[in-house]
């Protein structure tokens, strides 16, 4: 893929341990999602990692495994979103997200995204807060149009 000229991909990757993977029904691990990481680390391959918090029965443990795998897999954008309940989903409905999980959540996503270069990634809904990241952003933009 990156011969052929793939740039990033994105992955679902959703929570941080086995167990609260098979919870989900993802049909993956934590072992696969190490490798396809290490692939894309290997391949120079930008790697985009969302995480799921707010999940019915979540526990503080649920969050230091996802802080723990973002940092073993170390990808290039960190995106935490917050479970919603719609209707029909058979996971339920979520609890009101606490200040302590939103607090977790932009402390993780600016750490690791920071840590990766990624300062403008969805740190605030994907708003643009700076000139310079705007720039960032069209500079890659037009990258991506060159490249393809």
């Amino acid at each position: 893929m990156a011969n052929s000229g793939c740039i990033q991909l994105d992955f679902g990757v959703e929570r941080g341990s086995d167990r609260a993977l098979a919870e989900l029904k993802k049909g993956i691990t934590i072992e696969q999602i190490k490798t396809t990481f290490s692939f894309c680390h290997k391949y120079k391959i930008r790697s985009f990692a969302n995480f799921l918090v707010n999940i019915p029965g979540e526990t503080p443990q649920d969050w230091y495994d996802i802080e723990k795998l973002i940092k073993e897999i170390k990808p290039t954008i960190t995106c935490i979103n917050v479970y919603q309940y719609y209707e029909g989903c058979k996971l339920g409905k979520e609890p009101e997200p606490s200040n302590e999980l939103m607090k977790w959540k932009r402390k993780v996503m600016i750490k690791s995204n920071w840590r990766s270069g990624f300062k403008w990634s969805a740190i605030k809904h994907s708003r643009i807060d700076k000139i310079g990241d705007l720039y960032l952003l069209i500079k890659e933009f037009l990258n991506q149009l060159r490249s393809g």
